[in-house]
């Protein structure tokens, strides 16, 4: 079963019916839009409902004592009913990817790590709460995040070759180690002037952990000019 606003929509209003709470300006209709739209972006369905409620601006509370504290309870409830599909961690790297390969090329500079960990913060707040720098097995990951599925560990690295690659991942099975965790995280940038030389994607297992690589491919040569570069290349 899918999740479009018309499914979330119909058990907001048996929410509303058998609590008979009166909708006084279509705030059902509205708030499952924005749920929808929630979870169409990666937020976990807890997430997802309390962010949308806190979101849309209504007269449904003032008109209908009580419903602000049963509201968010029972429509999750409802919802988890239908079995949503929520996205895992890694859906959510995957359309990180597709939307800094889109639309962040600019944002990021060659060779420079930070300002891509920080685009991909700024993304995952949408899903939960993150944090920056957390200690971890002697070390520091690079971003803690607190979501439906508990606290994933994910690292951001900028692509320096396969040596340097093997060293991160090994460093992140520790974090994963200490903080009792089978799977992390990593999101590389690879910044490449004609073709990039790794996949999309590729699981990796490290010193008994499961290691997801999602790779950000951002070109450093304008389209116009790529053609020029391979035959020069050749």
């Amino acid at each position: 079963m899918g999740r479009p606003t018309t499914q979330i929509n119909l058990q907001l209003r048996e929410v509303f019916r058998r609590n008979e709470w009166y909708d006084p300006d279509d705030y059902g209709l509205r708030l499952a839009g924005r749920i929808d739209q929630q979870l169409e972006n990666g937020m976990p369905l807890t997430n997802a409902v309390e962010t949308a409620i806190d979101g849309v601006e209504t007269e449904f509370f003032r008109v209908n004592r009580g419903a602000r504290a049963r509201l968010g309870v029972e429509l999750q409830a409802r919802l988890r009913e239908l079995r949503l599909k929520e996205s895992s961690t890694l859906d959510v790297l995957l359309g990180f990817k597709k939307f800094a390969e889109r639309q962040l090329v600019n944002d990021l500079k060659s060779g420079v790590e930070a300002p891509g960990r920080g685009l991909l913060q700024a993304y995952l707040e949408r899903g939960g709460r993150t944090y920056r720098e957390v200690e971890a097995g002697g070390g520091r990951a690079d971003i803690f995040l607190l979501a439906g599925t508990g606290r994933e560990i994910v690292e951001t690295k900028v692509w320096r070759g396969q040596a340097y690659h093997d060293d991160g991942l090994e460093e992140l099975s520790r974090y994963l180690a200490a903080e009792g965790r089978q799977v992390g995280y990593v999101v590389v940038f690879e910044f490449y002037k004609i073709d990039p030389v790794t996949p999309d994607t590729e699981t990796r297992e490290v010193a008994g952990r499961v290691i997801e690589v999602v790779y950000v491919h951002v070109p450093l040569t304008p389209p116009s000019k790529v053609g020029a570069a391979r035959r020069k290349r050749h």
